[in-house]
């Protein structure tokens, strides 16, 4: 099959500072798409007993305009906020894998997203603090539906309405000149409103399911770490956790990955020698506390001869493991 993009966007920039310290901005762009496919691809089709033929003739004319503001006051701080629109089209395998859970012979629809942030950032030598809040609101968000083709890629779905609310924050502290100590952690709620499921096969089919959670998207995601680091040698330690996430758009509890915990371990020491800048020893140590968990997976459901079957894929990780490596700068 044949496949003919064309991407062009023209932007315009301005940033006024009214008073020190205040900074105002607003970003316009206009992008414009055309986007074409022809032939067979390679997909059979055994409701037509057929390669599945191509036929995509898309333009799109999109318009992002983003304006916000930024406000730096005392010593260290510093207040910013932010509204924005932004689309995005669909990808090839959103056109082609289509067929394989859409009953009608619709195409996909291009995302649009209206974004809104604000936050606050404390910068001193020895502590870094930072917090982001968001509200994105979706208008045909493109969302995994748990299932995957026949190369493992997610098939994605259009759903009308949809939002991630959340907040993130981030911290730094240096409590001494060879010892840090700091984290992250995002806070969420991703939901689609009045979800109706149009996955062909699904036990669901055409209801009308109310709020649900996003596929793949878990509440809580947060990571940790303490850095030593004194004469060429360095240790750091990390630890990340992640939420319980859903495979599919249905909160099907077999459908689902539990919350995980890993910590890995990263060792180094750094030597200069006269024939090189450096030398780095380094070997790092994954899953150190041996952990049994999943980071990945899918599923689906359906009907056969009127009884429920929800099946579930998943990718183990590997117990406690390590990775030994030298780096020779010159």
């Amino acid at each position: 099959n044949d496949v003919d993009k064309q991407d062009a966007n023209i932007f315009a920039k301005a940033l006024w500072q009214p008073v020190r310290g205040l900074s105002l901005f607003a970003d316009l762009q206009y992008r414009y798409v055309d986007y074409k496919a022809w032939g067979v691809n390679d997909n059979f089709d055994w409701n037509t007993m057929q390669m599945q033929p191509i036929d995509v003739d898309k333009q799109y004319h999109f318009f992002n305009p983003r304006l916000g503001v930024s406000c730096a006051f005392a010593e260290y701080h510093k207040f910013y906020a932010s509204a924005a629109i932004a689309h995005k089209e669909p990808t090839r395998s959103d056109f082609t894998d289509r067929y394989m859970f859409a009953k009608d012979q619709t195409q996909p629809n291009p995302e649009r997203l209206y974004d809104y942030e604000a936050g606050y950032n404390y910068s001193s030598p020895n502590l870094t603090l930072g917090a982001n809040f968001y509200y994105m609101q979706y208008k045909d968000q493109l969302i995994p539906t748990g299932m995957v083709n026949d190369s493992s890629d997610a098939l994605n779905v259009n759903v009308p309405d949809s939002y991630r609310l959340g907040a993130e924050f981030t911290a730094a502290w240096n409590i001494t000149n060879w010892l840090t100590l700091g984290g992250n952690a995002t806070l969420s709620r991703n939901k689609i409103l009045d979800y109706v499921d149009l996955l062909a096969d699904s036990p669901t089919y055409g209801e009308n399911l109310g709020t649900m959670t996003i596929a793949y998207s878990p509440d809580v995601v947060a990571s940790a770490y303490l850095d030593l680091h004194a004469r060429g040698f360095e240790a750091v330690l990390r630890t990340q956790h992640v939420g319980k996430q859903y495979f599919t758009n249905n909160e099907v509890e077999a459908l689902s990955l539990d919350a995980y915990t890993v910590t890995n371990l990263d060792l180094a020491y750094t030597l200069k020698t006269r024939s090189a800048k450096s030398v780095r020893f380094g070997v790092t140590i994954y899953n150190l506390l041996n952990a049994s968990y999943c980071s990945n997976g899918y599923g689906y459901s359906y009907m056969w001869d009127g009884v429920r079957y929800d099946e579930a894929y998943y990718f183990p990780q590997a117990p406690l493991h390590a990775l030994a490596n030298v780096t020779v700068k010159f």
